[in-house]
């Protein structure tokens, strides 16, 4: 809806450069254990306008679908009976999911941002598109801002990423504390699956089977890694 293109656009802009940050001090931190993901854009695309938008429909924007039809469209409305821990359930599982112990900081945010989306908006249309869009820019834009840290010095750019990422949050929240202050006004629910279900303890949600195999998986699949 109209009112929720504000919030959609800059809750977008802090995960972007929320990214960037959290990528270039894992980067720091792990200079030999880090992939970037241009490296997998260029040798999908080969350089080729075509190419290009194969790989960044292949590997952006049908991802972004998927993953939230999954994570945000499926496991948040099984695990909303759990309460608020459906959002770090379904943010960790989003994470582990991606093996990669390097990148689990920026895959944990990200999900906990599109499951801000999803609930704000009640939309899952609108967690995919800022997922697309994330995608992209970690296909497009990832390598140029690490080009700029270089060129241009880490200080500078990564204060001026941080008082960009300071307004459009400030933005982000107000616009949501708006959105949800409608939803007061309306008696409108505020939950995402209005089906109410058994509701579950978060420990019996921890030591479900299918969350166990996918954190033994995940610890299998990084050791091997």
């Amino acid at each position: 809806k109209q009112r929720h293109v504000l919030f959609t656009v800059s809750a977008a802009v802090v995960m972007i450069l929320s990214s960037v940050l959290l990528n270039y001090l894992m980067l720091s931190l792990f200079p030999d254990s880090y992939t970037s993901s241009a490296q997998l854009y260029m040798s999908a695309s080969s350089g080729s306008v075509l190419g290009g938008v194969y790989a960044i429909v292949a590997f952006a924007i049908l991802p972004a679908l998927c993953e939230e039809f999954l994570f945000r469209g499926i496991i948040i409305a099984e695990y909303e009976s759990v309460g608020a821990a459906a959002v770090l359930f379904s943010s960790l599982t989003f994470a582990m999911s991606h093996f990669s112990f390097v990148r689990l900081p920026v895959y944990l945010f990200a999900g906990l941002c599109l499951a801000l989306i999803l609930y704000v908006t009640k939309s899952l249309f609108a967690a995919m598109i800022v997922h697309a869009a994330f995608n992209t820019f970690s296909m497009l834009g990832e390598e140029l801002c690490y080009r700029i840290i270089h060129r241009q010095g880490a200080v500078m750019f990564i204060f001026a990423l941080s008082v960009l990422l300071a307004v459009f949050l400030i933005i982000c929240l107000g616009q949501a504390e708006r959105i949800y202050s409608y939803y007061g006004a309306t008696d409108a629910d505020s939950s995402y699956r209005t089906e109410k279900k058994k509701r579950l303890s978060p420990v019996s949600a921890v030591l479900s089977p299918p969350f166990l195999a996918l954190c033994a998986l995940y610890i299998i699949m990084g050791a091997i890694s």
